[in-house]
C-alpha cells in the first residue's frame, strides 16, 4: 500500500475509481432486480408458466453476448481509450436502464430478453475498459494492488449501492420507476465522465516517478532486475543443453559459466585441448610412445591431454606401455631365435667336421695296414 500511496492520492485516479463505483452500480441493480420486475409482469399474463424459463435465457443472454464484445474490446481501446470506451459504457446503460423501465410498463415480459442484448457491450466493454486503465496508471510492481483496488469498487462498493439504493427505488417506485432513475443517473454519469475528461488533466507519469522515488519502488525494481537475471539464467543454460555437439557446449559455457581463475583456466585449455584432429592425437601418442620411461610418459602426457580426461590418459598409456612390451617382446624372440639358430648351425658344422676327421683316420689306418 506505501508503493501506491502516490497514486492514491491523485485526484484524477480517485474520480476514476467514483466513475468505477458507479459503473458497478449500473451493473448490479440490473442483475438484482431484472427477475423481480419480470415476475410482476408476468403475474397476471400466461407467461408466468414460463418465467423460470425467461429468467434462464435472460442470463443466458447476458452471458453469451459478453464475449464477443470482450475479444473487441482491444480493438476499442487502441481506437477510442480506455476513458472514451467507458463514457460509452454509461451511454449504453442509459439505454439499456431506460428500455427496461419502457419494456417494464407498457412491453411483454419476453421483450426485457431484447434489451440484455445490451448487457454484451455494457459489461464486455465497460469491464475490460476499467482493468486496462488501471493496470496503465499502476506504478511499476503495483498492477496487482490496483486491480484489488479497482475491484473492490466495482464488485463490492458499487453492487452493494445498487442493492441499497434500488431496493429503496423498486420498494417506492416499484421496477420500471426504478430503472427510470437509473437510467437518467446513466445519462448524468455520462455528462460527468465526458466533463471530467476534457477539464481534468491526465496523471503525470514524471510526478508520479518522482513520487516513487522510495523504498518500496527500490525494491520493486531490485525484483524485477532479479527475475531478468533469472530468465537470462534460464536462457543460457537452454542454450548449453542445446548444443549438438562438442564446440557449441564449448562456447555456451565459456560466455556463461565463469572461471574462479581464467587465467589458469585459458592456459589449462590450451594445452590441453589442442588436438582437434587425428593428426594432433598422432602427435601426441608419437611423444608418449617416444618416451623411454614412466616419468617421460607421465610428462608428455600430462603436457598434452587434458586432466579431465583421466581414463583417456589411462588408456592411451596402457596402450603405448603393450605396445611397447609387444615390440621388445618381438625384439627379444628375435634375438632369441637367432641365438638358437646359430647355436644349431654351430652344432652341425662341429658335428660335420668330427665326422670327417673320423672318416680320414680310419681311411689312414687303413692305408698303413696295406702298406705292411
Amino acid at each position: 500500500l506505501r508503493k501506491v500511496w502516490p497514486l492514491l492520492q491523485q485526484p484524477r485516479f480517485f474520480i476514476f475509481c467514483c466513475f468505477v463505483v458507479l459503473n458497478g452500480a449500473f451493473d448490479g441493480i440490473v442483475a438484482s432486480y431484472i427477475f423481480l420486475m419480470q415476475e410482476d409482469m408476468a403475474r397476471t399474463t400466461d407467461a408466468m408458466a414460463h418465467i423460470k424459463f425467461i429468467q434462464g435465457m435472460t442470463l443466458f443472454i447476458q452471458c453469451f453476448f459478453e464475449v464477443p464484445f470482450m475479444f473487441l474490446s482491444d480493438w476499442f481501446t487502441k481506437q477510442m481509450g480506455a476513458n472514451y470506451v467507458t463514457s460509452l459504457v454509461f451511454i449504453l446503460y442509459f439505454f439499456r436502464l431506460l428500455g427496461l423501465s419502457i419494456v417494464g410498463a407498457h412491453g411483454p415480459v419476453w421483450a426485457t430478453l431484447l434489451v440484455e442484448l445490451l448487457n454484451g457491450p455494457c459489461f464486455g466493454l465497460g469491464y475490460t475498459a476499467i482493468v486496462a486503465h488501471s493496470a496503465s496508471v499502476s506504478p511499476p510492481g503495483t498492477s496487482t494492488i490496483v486491480q484489488s483496488l479497482v475491484n473492490i469498487c466495482y464488485d463490492s462498493v458499487g453492487y452493494a449501492m445498487a442493492s441499497l439504493m434500488g431496493g429503496l427505488l423498486f420498494s417506492s417506485l416499484g421496477g420500471p420507476g426504478m430503472y427510470l432513475v437509473a437510467g437518467i443517473s446513466a445519462m448524468v454519469t455520462f455528462l460527468l465522465h465526458l466533463l471530467s475528461i476534457r477539464l481534468l488533466p491526465p496523471a503525470q507519469d514524471s510526478t508520479l516517478k518522482v513520487a516513487l522515488r522510495d523504498e518500496g519502488e527500490t525494491m520493486a525494481l531490485n525484483e524485477a532486475i532479479s527475475a531478468r537475471n533469472k530468465d537470462d539464467v534460464k536462457m543460457g543454460l537452454n542454450k548449453a543443453v542445446s548444443a549438438r555437439n562438442e564446440d557449441d557446449v564449448k562456447m555456451v559455457l565459456n560466455e556463461t559459466i565463469s572461471p574462479r581463475n581464467k587465467d589458469d583456466v585459458k592456459m589449462a585449455l590450451n594445452e590441453t585441448i589442442s588436438a582437434r584432429n587425428e593428426d594432433n592425437v598422432q602427435v601426441v601418442l608419437n611423444k608418449a610412445i617416444s618416451a623411454r620411461n614412466e616419468d617421460d610418459v607421465k610428462m608428455v602426457l600430462n603436457e598434452t591431454i587434458s586432466p579431465r580426461n583421466k581414463d583417456d590418459v589411462k588408456m592411451v598409456l596402457n596402450e603405448t606401455i603393450s605396445a611397447r612390451n609387444e615390440d621388445d617382446g618381438k625384439m627379444v624372440l628375435n634375438k632369441t631365435i637367432s641365438a638358437r639358430n646359430e647355436d644349431d648351425v654351430k652344432m652341425t658344422l662341429n658335428e660335420t667336421i668330427s665326422a670327417r676327421n673320423e672318416d680320414d683316420v680310419k681311411m689312414a689306418l687303413n692305408k698303413d695296414s696295406l702298406a705292411g
